[in-house]
């Protein structure tokens, strides 16, 4: 037989794992450009656009999140494109993802690995 201990839980605390520092620096030789969110028909809507090193090194693997987020400013899901590939430095990888319903704020961000 077991137990039922859940009348003993009275809080439970839960945050994101890693390291969140404001002082960190943003790299600025990996950029999204030409991001276009377009209705592609019926509830559905679509983004695209392009990823650009302007690096001196190749980037691989890379990978754009995109989080819809609601009137309080939280994210509601994430939607991700990704390549296996390897992006030289002064070209780019043009991503689209396919998204569900009309949205109105969003945050983007890119992702990569280094050479």
């Amino acid at each position: 037989m077991v137990e039922d201990d859940t009348r003993e839980v009275k809080r439970i605390d839960y945050s994101f794992t890693g390291l969140v520092d404001p002082n960190a620096t943003k790299f600025t030789d990996v950029t999204l450009q030409n991001v276009v969110l377009a209705k592609a028909g019926g509830m559905a809507t679509s983004l695209s656009g392009t990823m650009a090193n302007h690096g001196t090194f190749a980037i691989r693997d890379p990978e754009v999140r995109f989080y819809p987020i609601n009137g309080a400013g939280r994210p509601l899901e994430l939607a991700l494109d990704r390549a296996d590939m390897t992006v030289a430095p002064g070209s780019s990888w043009d991503f689209n993802m396919p998204l569900c319903g009309p949205i109105d704020k969003y945050a983007l961000f890119a992702r990569y690995g280094g050479q």
